[in-house]
């Protein structure tokens, strides 16, 4: 027999906000673990299907497209700050 939470809220109208009964259970050491569990793990995720919710997984040559389209836009963004902050230094060698 489970203790009850004595403690009520004014809000709680009791209503589940969102079902974790198909999550797996995890901690937060669960990216150590050995080969054989992590390859037991890999396997029981490509058996199992899909979540509601959860998209069909993305190949690895889209994965591939995504990443370098990051890489790119981050790289962008970078050259874009060093071009603004090597302007501002020119910008305050000039004025001194």
């Amino acid at each position: 027999m489970t203790k009850q939470n004595s403690k009520r809220y004014d809000d709680d109208d009791g209503r589940t906000i969102v079902d974790m009964s198909q999550v797996p259970d995890g901690s937060l050491l669960s990216g150590w673990t050995s080969g054989a569990s992590r390859e037991r793990k890999q396997a029981e995720r490509k058996r199992r299907d899909p979540l509601p919710g959860e998209d069909a997984p993305v190949p690895p040559e889209e994965r591939r497209m995504f990443l370098k389209g990051a890489m790119k836009a981050t790289l962008l963004i970078g050259l874009a700050y060093l071009a603004g902050l090597g302007l501002l230094i020119w910008l305050m060698t000039l004025i001194w």
